[in-house]
């Protein structure tokens, strides 16, 4: 990549970090720096040609350095500025494919049924057991039991999921390279900046009627793949990478592709551990992991249609077709008409209305649903299944060595949607 412009863009986002630092520690964000930057972000990515069929490394890189720059100034004047966003200047924003999001209604509906029919089957033949409790987290001894139990079995899978990863593909020698330790939060994370894989207590971690602690196994090997495999090594494996240094900053723009390479391997990681009874012994499941393995593949198909139908549900009430919202006098037509569309394809009408009517003020002036609700359509994003795809069109499976060259491809870099893609398309098979 041109070497003068690696420069200017590194200085700028050198500024914009700088910016960044200040405002964390102040609480305070120096506006006036912050509209210079707006103005240069836009100068330098507009300077930069586009090579529509790019061809070669070098034309991945200008038009992936052209998007994050315009992207980042954008976000920026956003948060300066107070621009109002329409749904689809948040879908362009993120660069998300149009495909991935016109596609929902249509995959809702032809698969609706088969997601009722599997619920029915799993519900009549699952032995529910005993009741699944939360830990009481706000009684102290409650709260470290959970920690310390939570602790030593995130400890062993880390250990064995790192072993058997070094042994499928090349990106798994990473793992040990993050540190793995529970938290109380509801939710689980990846912090880039330390490299601690943080996995919710609540999530993985219950109690039973008689109060003794349980592990869902299940959950823990989900998150593992989501929030290991997927956004620790994405981070691991790019700063060891030889990437332009803008490829190794991650901000909302690649958020989408981060959130993808992250699914991906929540689903992997299942397909991993079925094909070693070695892995299950050495994590002491080989007697239910055949229980666990099926339990995934059932609920996945539901899992897979309520994140789709939440998406659909978010472009749904986001349309201004359907009526004005952010009216009073036209809002309870624009209410009936969204909750007759989600009632459509939801499973059960009580879905549609209780999404509609829930954020039936969630609107600014202009009828805009918030951005808030509306950057949760980045989930709806598939560039990582964009890619193993055309490798196989390529000839390259997702499998043997050929599975760690895709896995390179996807966990190297912080990439827009678009530019992932490119650059599995001049990759070498």
């Amino acid at each position: 990549m041109n070497k003068e412009l690696g420069e200017q863009s590194e200085m700028l986002w050198g500024r914009a970090e700088r910016a960044y630092k200040f405002n964390s520690q102040f609480n305070i964000y120096p506006y006036q720096e912050g509209a210079r930057l707006v103005g240069d972000f836009q100068k330098l990515s507009e300077g930069i040609p586009s090579a529509e069929n790019p061809t070669s490394q070098e034309d991945v890189y200008s038009n992936e350095l052209k998007r994050r720059l315009a992207g980042e100034a954008v976000f920026l004047d956003h948060a300066l500025s107070g621009h109002y966003y329409t749904f689809e200047d948040v879908i362009s924003l993120y660069g998300i494919d149009k495909e991935d999001t016109d596609g929902l209604r249509g995959w809702l509906l032809g698969n609706r049924e088969e997601v009722l029919e599997t619920m029915d089957r799993v519900f009549a033949s699952t032995e529910v057991g005993d009741l699944r409790l939360p830990v009481p987290s706000d009684v102290p001894t409650f709260r470290r039991q959970a920690e310390e139990f939570s602790a030593t079995h995130i400890g062993n899978y880390q250990k064995k999921l790192a072993k058997l990863f070094e042994d499928l593909t090349q990106v798994g020698t990473f793992l040990r390279d993050i540190t793995c330790l529970p938290t109380t939060t509801d939710r689980s994370y990846f912090d880039l900046y330390t490299k601690m894989l943080a996995l919710s207590v609540p999530a993985i971690c219950y109690m039973t009627e008689d109060q003794s602690l349980q592990i869902n196994e299940r959950e823990l090997i989900r998150l593992f793949g989501h929030e290991g495999m997927g956004h620790g090594l994405n981070k691991i494996v790019t700063e060891e990478s030889n990437l332009p240094k803008f490829l190794k900053r991650n901000s909302e723009t690649t958020r989408a592709t981060v959130e993808s390479v992250a699914q991906h391997f929540e689903t992997v990681i299942f397909e991993d551990l079925a094909d070693s009874k070695k892995t299950q012994g050495e994590l002491g499941i080989a007697h239910k992991f055949g229980e666990i393995y099926q339990n995934e593949k059932d609920t996945r198909l539901i899992n897979f249609f309520q994140r789709k139908l939440f998406q659909y549900a978010i472009s749904v009430l986001a349309d201004k077709s359907l009526g004005d919202m952010s009216d009073p006098e036209l809002r309870k037509e624009a209410i009936g008409r969204r909750i007759a569309l989600l009632s459509e394809v939801a499973l059960f009408p009580g879905f549609a209305v209780n999404f509609v009517e829930g954020n039936q003020h969630n609107f600014d002036s202009q009828g805009n649903l918030s951005t808030n609700l509306v950057r949760e359509m980045v989930y709806a994003a598939q560039p990582a299944q964009k890619v193993v795809s055309l490798m196989e069109q390529k000839g390259v499976s997702y499998e043997g060595e050929n599975r760690g060259k895709i896995d390179m491809l996807l966990l190297s870099g912080f990439w827009t949607p678009i530019g992932l893609v490119e650059n599995a398309q001049v990759a070498k098979p």
